[in-house]
C-alpha cells in the first residue's frame, strides 16, 4: 500500500527570516518521508527568496502587498492549489 502523498507548505517573508534555519531543520527531521515541501514567499525583498531556494524545498515567489492580510491569503491559495492540482492527499499549514 502507497503511503499518503503529504503537502507540508507555508507562507514566509523577510520579516520570519530569524527562525528560517530553524524551520527547514525540523521539516528535515520528520520521521514520514512521502512529503514536498514548499514555501510560498510573499516578502517585498527580493534577496529573501534566494535564501529560501535549496534542494529540498520548492520556493515560489508571490506578488508583494502592502497588506498582511493579502499576502497570507494569496500565499495560501497557491498552497491550496498545489494540494489540489498535484494530487496531494494531505495539507500540513506552517505558521
Amino acid at each position: 500500500m502507497n503511503k499518503p502523498k503529504v503537502l507540508v507548505g507555508c507562507p514566509t517573508s523577510d520579516y520570519h527570516k530569524y527562525c528560517l534555519s530553524d524551520y527547514k531543520e525540523s521539516v528535515k527531521n520528520l520521521s514520514y518521508n512521502n512529503y514536498s515541501v514548499v514555501l510560498v514567499d510573499n516578502s517585498y525583498d527580493k534577496d529573501y527568496y534566494k535564501n529560501l531556494e535549496d534542494s529540498q524545498t520548492r520556493v515560489i515567489k508571490c506578488t508583494y502587498s502592502e497588506s498582511a492580510r493579502d499576502r497570507i491569503v494569496r500565499s495560501r491559495n497557491i498552497l491550496r492549489d498545489i494540494a489540489l492540482n498535484e494530487n496531494y492527499d494531505y495539507f500540513l499549514r506552517s505558521y
